[in-house]
Order: structure tokens, then C-alpha cells, then sequence
């Protein structure tokens, strides 16, 4: 059906993705307004994946959107109970390994005292009597 299709590089699955990453954190009204130079729609467009993605950006992210699937359908389901978020869970933990890896906090930290309010009697609450309420 389609002769010019070519199989998807791990590289190109990994950029698409990021392009629905930012198509989240900055939404147009079509992902293929992010393949447009920034002099033809100064508001939706995106320099940086026009370059990364070439001039045969459009056809290929149809490509991309008809054969990739994230779901596996004889992968068992397991309990929500259990696992409510199995299917971003791997999504998660990557974005987590990776945040770790590029977070820098510096030679100093520190934090100042947090109260945090709440009503009820327990035994680790403790009262500040010079704070105000």
C-alpha cells in the first residue's frame, strides 16, 4: 500500500515521541504545524524539528501515526488495584531515570521549615506556638 514506506529507525521512534512531548507542553492545532518554519507561522511552528525532521516531515509522521502502537494485546492486564497506571508505567520511569540523570543540584541545598495544616489528632503533629495560624 505504500511503496515508499521505509522501516522506522529507533532515532526517528524516539523523535516522534519527543514531538508528542512537545506538542503537550506547547500545543498547535495539528502536529504537522511543528514541521513549519518559524517565518511561515510564527506562532505554531518549530525551527528546530523542521530541521530535525526534514522536508518529508508530513508524510512520514502519517506513516508513523498509522503503524505505531504502544500497546501490546497479548500482554496480560494486570489488576488496577494493584498496577492503575500499567501502561505509561515503563513511559514513567524512563522520564524519571532520565530527569535523575540530568538534574544538577549544585554544592549547596537547603530548605527552609514547611508547616503544612491539618486538623486531627496524632502523635508526630507537633504545635509551633510563635507561628501564626
Amino acid at each position: 500500500m505504500y511503496p515508499e514506506f521505509q522501516p522506522f529507525t529507533p532515532v526517528e521512534v524516539r523523535q516522534f515521541l519527543a514531538l508528542y512531548i512537545l506538542q503537550g507542553l506547547s500545543p498547535s492545532p495539528q502536529n504537522k504545524m511543528k514541521f513549519w518554519l518559524h517565518h511561515d507561522d510564527p506562532v505554531n511552528s518549530n525551527d528546530l524539528c523542521a530541521k530535525v525532521f526534514g522536508k518529508n516531515a508530513e508524510k512520514r509522521h502519517k506513516h508513523f501515526k498509522m503503524f505505531f502502537a504502544i500497546q501490546d494485546p497479548l500482554k496480560q492486564v494486570p489488576p488496577k488495584s494493584t498496577h492503575p497506571n500499567f501502561k505509561v508505567d515503563p513511559f514513567l520511569a524512563w522520564i524519571q531515570t532520565i530527569a535523575m540523570a540530568a538534574w544538577d543540584m549544585g554544592r549547596n541545598s537547603s530548605c527552609d521549615e514547611q508547616t503544612i495544616g491539618f486538623k486531627g489528632n496524632h502523635a508526630d503533629k507537633q504545635r509551633i506556638s510563635y507561628k501564626k495560624e
